[in-house]
């Protein structure tokens, strides 16, 4: 009897250890599922704020019809994937799908107005960091799957257009800042840049006229440069002949001193 005992206590404390250790895993899987959900939230709620700030962020010239799209696109797979993720906000989140995909048809049926607005390098240069992230996103759809090939390179090459044009924007405006006050060296560096752009570019053959330009532009440019060296060396022997002169004056005005005397 007293054996009997002694095993059927040794199963119970077993088995309640048992659960124990049971209930201690599916805690731990629910808190480290808790925890990859939170983490999975955080990086959508991350990623639409980029894709935001590419979509209100960039002037509408920036962007194709296609990449346009491709962002809404990305945005209502973005907040469909937080549904489920965030039950006390799912209906908000249902309403903001709703009103994101009225918008995106509305503009695929009247595109917004494509006028490039006058920016400044600063602007400009801004702007090409927010076309790199467009790009690279791109990029990583298409790696991962949810882009097939044409797509990808379709929009990428877009992306790759806009970069060039904006970096003859960025430093055409710097070479030009440099000529307002005569720092040729500065506006010739600018201008091969540009150049070098191109010429590294995989869409340089759409601007070869644009090379033509910046090559004339930076021959105008050392020929500047070399007058502006002539005229400066000029100027400064004309005031060392008048240095000599007045020296010889003075030299001739104390002669002369010496002889009255």
């Amino acid at each position: 009897m007293g054996a009997s005992t002694t095993t059927l206590l040794g199963v119970i404390a077993v088995t309640i250890i048992s659960l124990m250790v049971i209930g201690m895993l599916i805690a731990q899987g629910r808190h480290k599922a808790r925890a990859a959900n939170k983490e999975l939230l955080q990086n959508l709620l991350n990623q639409q704020r980029k894709l935001n700030n590419v979509l209100r962020g960039l002037p509408s010239s920036f962007l194709s019809p296609e990449l346009r799209d491709f962002i809404y696109q990305a945005l209502l797979q973005n907040i469909k994937a937080q549904i489920p993720l965030s039950a006390d906000k799912a209906k908000l989140l249902e309403e903001d799908f709703q009103e994101l995909a009225k918008e995106r048809a509305r503009l695929r049926k009247n595109p917004p107005s494509v006028a490039a607005p006058r920016l400044n390098s600063e602007e400009t240069n801004l702007h090409r960091q927010t076309l790199k992230s467009l790009f690279l996103f791109i990029k990583r759809n298409y790696d991962s799957g949810r882009l097939t090939k044409p797509d990808a390179d379709k929009l990428m090459s877009q992306v790759e257009y806009k970069l060039v044009e904006t970096a003859l924007d960025y430093f055409k405006s710097r070479a030009d800042q440099a000529m307002t006050t005569k720092h040729f060296r500065e506006a010739r560096v600018a201008y091969q840049k540009a150049i070098d752009t191109i010429a590294t570019s995989r869409q340089a053959q759409l601007f070869k006229q644009e090379e033509i330009e910046l090559r004339n532009r930076l021959q105008q440019i050392v020929e500047a440069w070399r007058d502006d060296r002539k005229v400066q060396s000029s100027g400064q022997a004309e005031r060392l002949a008048a240095d000599m002169e007045g020296l010889i004056d003075d030299q001739e005005s104390w002669k002369k001193k010496n002889v009255y005397d």
